[in-house]
């Protein structure tokens, strides 16, 4: 897991699952209004919601970790432990460049 393409490539993919959720968990607290009436089902969709906010916590862990490991594969590589700290702290972490990067240029 130290190759920093696969932590990057995870660290898509947990951004993507922790999108997903939240707008799970957004349709979820819209469907627990609406059941305000039916508190038997009201109560059971809460449990759901807690559930899902668990889940939701762990990935957000996850993807703090996979930071981390990225900025210290780089930090490894590029030989400025402080600098790479500093971005994993602010939650930057440099994409790996395609063909693709350079189409911006008129």
């Amino acid at each position: 897991m130290d190759n920093p393409h696969q932590l990057y490539i995870d660290l898509r993919k947990t951004d993507l699952l922790i999108a997903e959720f939240r707008h799970r968990l957004d349709c979820q607290y819209r469907l627990i209004a609406g059941l305000h009436q039916q508190r038997a089902r009201a109560w059971l969709e809460k449990l759901r919601a807690r559930q899902m906010e668990k889940h939701m916590t762990a990935l957000c862990m996850h993807r703090d970790a996979l930071i981390q490991a990225v900025a210290a594969t780089q930090a490894s590589v590029s030989g400025h432990p402080g600098r790479d700290a500093a971005d994993a702290d602010r939650g930057t972490v440099a994409a790996p460049r395609d063909a693709a990067d350079d189409r911006t240029a008129p």
